[in-house]
């Protein structure tokens, strides 16, 4: 199964700043309770978001919100990027605004990936790095990573193109249906033979277009459909909502 990442941050911070060099290491994707920045500088990547692909180069400036599931799956040797994380109670005393509530959501209505603008990109990394160096000072560095929050959205909002996701195979959009419309339960290699899928075939263009295992893509839109269940039917119990949402027993829950 797939779980919330515990992110390290200091209980007198409001979040951090790093900044990152080489080949990103391999992780599981992953969701963490914090709201995430990342400004690319150089080399190239591919993530995965939710089940899509996005490509990204220097300065694309890429939002990540709570809920999201997320994998930076690959990079170039030179990839470098800033990664700027916001605890959310921060972000809510923040983003007031009609123009920075979109940043409350635990998940986005649209993309939220754009390439910058040189200037504008160069001059948001020089802020991130000016926000780091202030680290060692709480209360300044938490005045600066407000700022840099609200900055570096009011940039995303004026300025550069969306970037759009690639589409995916169709086989994988096949099982994707499958996966959220039926209840997956047992054996998934039986249940894509009969919806006309080679289930090897499904294996591998799901593991290349999402960065997950098949296994994987259907436990998270498990755990998704579980959580709307107990949303909408709290007298259900815990056994009855994950069996409804496709695990096959509390053990695999």
């Amino acid at each position: 199964m797939l779980f919330r990442e515990k992110l390290p941050i200091e209980n007198d911070q409001d979040g951090y700043v790093s900044y990152w060099k080489g080949p990103h290491p391999k992780f599981s994707p992953h969701t963490h309770e914090e709201l995430e920045m990342n400004l690319v500088t150089k080399g190239e990547g591919s993530y995965f978001i939710e089940g899509h692909k996005y490509q990204v180069k220097p300065f694309h400036q890429l939002w990540l919100f709570r809920d999201q599931l997320h994998i930076l799956s690959d990079s170039s040797p030179d990839f470098e990027m800033w990664i700027v994380v916001f605890k959310k109670e921060m972000v809510a005393h923040a983003c007031r605004t009609t123009q920075t509530k979109p940043l409350n959501r635990n998940r986005p209505e649209s993309e939220f990936l754009k390439q910058l603008p040189l200037s504008e990109g160069e001059e948001l990394s020089r802020l991130c790095q000016e926000t780091q160096q202030k680290s060692e000072e709480k209360d300044f560095f938490n005045a600066s990573l407000r700022y840099l929050l609200l900055k570096a959205w009011s940039t995303f909002e004026k300025t550069g193109q969306i970037t759009k996701a690639e589409n995916l195979h169709p086989a994988v959009f096949k099982a994707a249906m499958l996966i959220k419309t039926e209840h997956l339960a047992g054996d998934l290699t039986t249940r894509y033979t009969k919806a006309g899928l080679s289930p090897s075939h499904v294996s591998r263009r799901v593991q290349q277009q999402t960065g997950q295992t098949l296994t994987d893509y259907r436990n998270q839109q498990c755990l998704e459909r579980f959580q709307e269940i107990v949303a909408q039917h709290s007298q259900k119990s815990i056994l009855e909502a994950a069996l409804e949402a496709g695990f096959g027993s509390y053990a695999q829950f």
